[in-house]
């Protein structure tokens, strides 16, 4: 029976898009909004808990549709601008741990040209400072 039903589902599914990342990250996004909404169902109802329901609604039909889609190089773009939008904030908050971590030993400056971030040593004075980036020397106080 179970492999019968297996079967249906897998020639169902063939030629679909399926699942991928930003799926997953729409799916948890979802919960989180099904638990909030039990929360303001309980403490407010009404129309904030109307609001609630519509966008899980609508969040849920857009994981759905993302599922069962055949367009599938439509589907790869969108997960790829995903990945780019999830890379960038990646980027600033493991920059922004880093600056605090090393906070007592290095100095962090933008480059005057490219606005690169440069980490350079803590070392008291007026240094010449060559950006890696776009290879400009600029002055530096420390």
């Amino acid at each position: 029976m179970f492999h019968r039903l297996r079967v249906t589902l897998s020639r169902f599914m063939a030629g679909r898009y399926g699942t991928d990342s930003l799926n997953k990250f729409l799916l948890i996004c979802y919960i989180v909004l099904v638990l909030v909404g039990m929360i303001v169902s309980k403490a407010v109802g009404g129309l904030a808990y109307f609001i609630c329901y519509v966008l899980e609604l609508a969040l849920f039909f857009i994981i759905l549709f993302r599922m069962l889609s055949r367009n599938i190089y439509k589907r790869q773009q969108e997960n790829i601008k995903y990945w780019e939008l999830k890379q960038k904030f990646t980027r600033f908050w493991n920059l922004r741990r880093e600056m605090f971590r090393t906070r007592k030993t290095n100095v962090w400056r933008k480059c005057p040209n490219c606005k690169a971030v440069i980490k350079l040593p803590r070392k008291k004075g007026r240094h010449i400072c060559t950006c890696p980036k776009c290879r400009k020397d600029f002055p530096v106080k420390v």
